[in-house]
């Protein structure tokens, strides 16, 4: 399968040893680092990265979404779900493409849905 580069215009970080709560919104790549209670959510064409020393407890929506920690909740892609080898998720996951590595550790449901839909805004459900 052929990755498509992914441009790093724009970063935000979350350091290590930070802690937050509530609603983010975030363009570009944004790699978390410390501990977030809430909703993670990126614009069209963001990558969200969960790196290895992180914690959320939430909901993470973006274009495509990395996970290297652990994530408690629920985490929706418009286009990619990859959990690493030292991700962990306890929760639901929901993207079209979805990749996990040795490793890694997934304790929820996995829904890999061919149809790609704007996660602030599912597509209705079938009759």
């Amino acid at each position: 399968m052929k990755q498509e580069a992914i441009r790093e215009t724009t970063s935000s970080w979350i350091s290590e040893d930070s802690e937050l709560e509530g609603h983010f919104l975030f363009s570009g790549v944004t790699r978390i680092f410390g501990s977030v209670k809430g909703t993670i959510q990126g614009r069209p064409h963001s990558h969200i990265v969960i790196m290895e020393s992180s914690r959320v407890e939430g909901e993470i929506r973006g274009d495509r979404v990395t996970v290297n920690g652990l994530v408690e909740g629920k985490v929706f892609a418009t286009t990619r779900v990859a959990v690493a080898s030292y991700g962990r998720v306890v929760g639901e996951i929901e993207a079209p493409e979805f990749d996990v590595a040795f490793g890694a550790i997934i304790d929820g449901e996995v829904r890999v849905n061919r149809v790609r839909e704007n996660p602030s805004n599912p597509a209705p459900a079938a009759p």
